[in-house]
């Protein structure tokens, strides 16, 4: 045969190329360059005392048993891959000859021949890029015989891939193998071997059975068994000859779609990662940034810590996105806040990165977000800590965030973070806003922090941020601050003087028509008051009586929960109107003001009812049960209440009229408890039950004890708790308040039912509970049920 012609400058480029192997590309001969079919065969060959990956090696010899195993599972592999000859199969010819010629005889990069290798193969873009990233670090310093036997193999494993991804991308579900398993191919009797089970059954083939087999089997499992790819993998895996692309085209797979992660399992993608991690050279292996991506999204937070310092330590790229979504999932965990706060504050370092866009925003909200139940961090990673931490790497916040941050450290109880928050705002220049100063108001409302009042006022009337919500906030604290002052030799608090320093402040923000429109009486009198007297003077109506009035056209319409917080107040404190011998005739006609209203569809009536429900009822029906005469009166309004909600209702098929709710009936058996009718009061609760359609929550339970524990009935308190189980709840401390309130002698004689109830309706460790309780000090709930409810529903957010 003839030998090729071969230019002198190529053959010391050949020479070169012998005694330095580099890349097999520099040594491409001009004449190959101009050839458009395969490289001829002419091409050095290694002599025959250098193994290749595809020569066998000698081995020693062997027993007769082993022998027979080896020829057993041999045969077992072979039949499988003969039925299912068409998986890995080449297409042969035409394209993929093509592509072979033009990958062996590129002089350029071969990144950049992605769209022929996805026309060849059939790859989307994506997997044809990563393809052609693959070969790149495959044919690193390569001859360029062994590129053209490594692309072989690269070829064959890309087909059958394609294959199976044009399937699943077709149907959406993986594609169902016929005939014969994979993992019974390898085991055939077991269901889920182990990986030292697969390991022991793989090692019965010699080595080239293993290497040329490997990748079909892997693909044809990828079908019949993914369960058992990470553990057959672990089993398998060599990294002296197995292919890397193909352990990273698996990953991709595995990953990517949701069934075959279903099917092999997020804990077992993770031990793989982990064993690929001590089993592979670092730099060899290359995961997908989405991969990892999903990774982390899927596996718990430990896993995923555990994942991100394996890839930081086998060098493994991890891109700013990436790193953002680990940032993430350790954000929402406690244990990891300070390893989140890392990674954002190292990629302010890179260039194109923003700590205050969009995605990394989230990541910092998540990052000083607590989760319900939990304490605040310590040390570094404590919220203001942290903080502080971001702003000095140029965060600068959206001040919603900030205020949603703020509300929900406030709502846990920790309105030192919260205002150490403030104070960082303000060190940073960042002005706050009036939400920022709402949310802090409110808190302190809540805790009954008033100091915290004080400072928040004080900042708001100096720089004048005065909205709606601020200003209700500081009206509910004004009459929060009369309504826990007890009035003496009085069983209920009968009036609320704060209704004239609420006018007040309700004067200088507010338009004055609305409330004057929902009150039967002229508020015209109680706008000259003077304020009150020096001895009743507190810091907050200091405040009140300081702050200047608004000019007209800067007053605001006041909303529903403004409106309702004045009508409580007036309704519980207006002295000169509902004081006196008619003073309880004055009640009943504000309600039917207030009722007539609303039945004549007034907007503004109408929408204190849709907006609240039954609160403005509630408030009048406690308003009427100050008064023992109208105790009848307040029955006859909740049953009218019942009758033109079901008249509506079967008229027009829904009702705007709203049913006496729950917390409407416990103010009624509340109210003929003050009045020491706990008899009366037990058949309100039947009454609410059977015309009602309404269960007693525990608040009504507790009333109707106290009812009956303020007269020393004994036995009516203990059958009360006995009914109080029997509907699902257990005695609470305001239970155990009202028992302990009786005197001796009754007490006495509810501990000797309470002894006799232990197998009869009362939980053992309930009647511990009761008769271990000492004396209680303060107020039961059953006297504050009702204001707990008022302030619950109209307190402002």
């Amino acid at each position: 045969m003839r030998a090729p012609f071969i230019c002198r400058p190529c053959l010391a480029r050949l020479r070169q190329a012998t005694s330095h192997p580099t890349l097999f590309l520099r040594a491409a001969s001009h004449a190959q360059a101009l050839q458009t079919q395969n490289p001829p065969s002419e091409w050095p060959r290694p002599p025959d005392s250098v193994n290749s990956s595809q020569q066998s090696q000698a081995r020693p010899p062997r027993d007769p048993d082993t022998e027979r195993l080896d020829t057993a599972a041999t045969i077992r592999i072979r039949r499988y891959l003969e039925d299912r000859h068409h998986v890995g199969e080449s297409l042969g010819g035409g394209p993929l000859t093509r592509l072979k010629t033009m990958i062996l005889n590129t002089k350029g990069d071969i990144e950049l021949l992605w769209p022929a290798i996805a026309q060849a193969y059939g790859l989307p873009k994506r997997a044809a890029q990563e393809a052609a990233a693959q070969l790149k670090r495959l044919f690193w310093r390569r001859r360029r015989w062994e590129a053209a036997e490594l692309l072989d193999e690269f070829e064959v494993w890309k087909v059958g891939y394609s294959k199976f991804l044009r399937q699943f991308s077709a149907t959406g579900t993986r594609p169902t193998q016929r005939g014969q398993a994979a993992g019974r191919a390898v085991v055939p009797d077991a269901e889920a071997p182990s990986v030292s089970a697969l390991k022991a059954s793989w090692m019965h083939l010699d080595k080239d059975e293993r290497q040329r087999h490997w990748s079909r089997i892997l693909l044809s499992m990828l079908e019949s068994n993914p369960e058992l790819l990470p553990s057959f993998v672990r089993a398998t895996y060599d990294p002296s000859w197995s292919p890397n692309y193909v352990v990273e085209d698996l990953l991709r797979i595995l990953v990517l779609h949701e069934e075959t992660l279903a099917a092999a399992g997020q804990d077992s993608m993770i031990d793989l990662i982990f064993f690929l991690r001590d089993a592979t050279p670092a730099g060899k292996l290359r995961l997908g940034q989405d991969v990892i991506g999903t990774l982390v999204s899927t596996v718990p937070v430990a896993r995923a810590f555990d994942m991100f310092n394996t890839l930081k330590a086998k060098g493994i790229v991890i891109n700013d996105h990436t790193q953002l979504h680990f940032a993430s999932a350790f954000a929402k965990s406690k244990e990891h806040k300070a390893e989140a706060a890392r990674i954002l504050c190292s990629l302010t370092s890179r260039r194109g990165f923003d700590i205050n866009s969009v995605a990394a925003s989230s990541v910092c909200t998540s990052l000083l977000h607590l989760a319900d139940g939990e304490e605040p961090p310590q040390g570094q990673a404590a919220p203001d800590e942290l903080f502080r931490m971001l702003l000095e790497h140029g965060l600068r916040p959206n001040l919603l965030n900030v205020t949603a941050l703020m509300r929900n450290f406030c709502v846990r109880g920790y309105i030192d973070t919260a205002w150490t928050v403030y104070d960082l705002l303000l060190e940073y220049d960042i002005e706050p806003d009036e939400r920022v100063y709402s949310t802090l108001l409110h808190a302190a409302k809540l805790q009954g922090d008033h100091g915290s009042v004080h400072r928040v006022l004080s900042a708001v009337h100096t720089r004048n941020t005065w909205n709606a919500a601020i200003a209700n906030n500081f009206l509910h604290i004004i009459f929060e601050e009369n309504e826990k002052q007890p009035e003496r030799r009085r069983r209920q608090r009968k009036a609320n003087n704060a209704f004239r320093i609420m006018l007040q402040v309700y004067a200088k923000f507010f338009r004055m028509e609305p409330l004057q429109k929902l009150c039967y009486f002229p508020l015209d009198e109680y706008l000259g008051w003077p304020g009150p007297i020096p001895a009743h003077a507190t810091h907050t109506t200091d405040l009140a009586m300081a702050l200047p009035a608004n000019e007209p056209s800067q007053l605001m319409d006041p909303d529903t929960i403004t409106l309702t917080t004045m009508i409580s107040a007036a309704v519980c404190g207006a002295p000169r109107f509902y004081n006196g011998p008619s003073g309880s005739k004055r009640m009943m006609r504000s309600f039917q003001y207030f009722n007539d209203l609303f039945l004549a569809r007034d907007p503004l009536a109408v929408a204190l009812v849709e907006n609240h429900g039954t609160l403005v009822y509630d408030i009048f029906l406690r308003g009427i049960l100050q008064f023992q005469g109208n105790l009848q009166l307040a029955v006859r309004v909740v049953r009218n209440m019942i009758q033109l909600a079901a008249e509506e209702e079967q008229k027009y098929g829904k009702s705007s009229h709203p049913y006496p709710s729950a917390y409407t009936w416990t103010i009624l058996v509340n109210g003929f408890s003050n009045h020491g009718q706990p008899a009366t009061a037990a058949s309100m609760v039947k009454m609410m039950m059977r015309d009602g359609g309404v269960k007693p929550n525990m608040a009504t339970w507790n009333a109707l004890i106290t009812a009956f524990a303020r007269k020393g009935k004994a036995r009516g308190a203990v059958q009360a708790m006995q009914y109080m189980e029997q509907a699902g709840f257990r005695p609470d401390k305001y239970t155990i308040q009202a028992l302990s309130s009786m005197s001796l002698p009754a007490r006495r004689r509810a501990v000797a039912l309470l002894e006799a109830a232990k197998g009869d309706g009362l939980a053992q460790d309930d009647v511990k509970t009761l008769l271990s309780a000492p004396s209680p000090t303060g107020d039961s709930e059953a006297e504050s049920s009702d204001l707990a409810r008022i302030q619950q529903e109209y307190s402002p957010a």
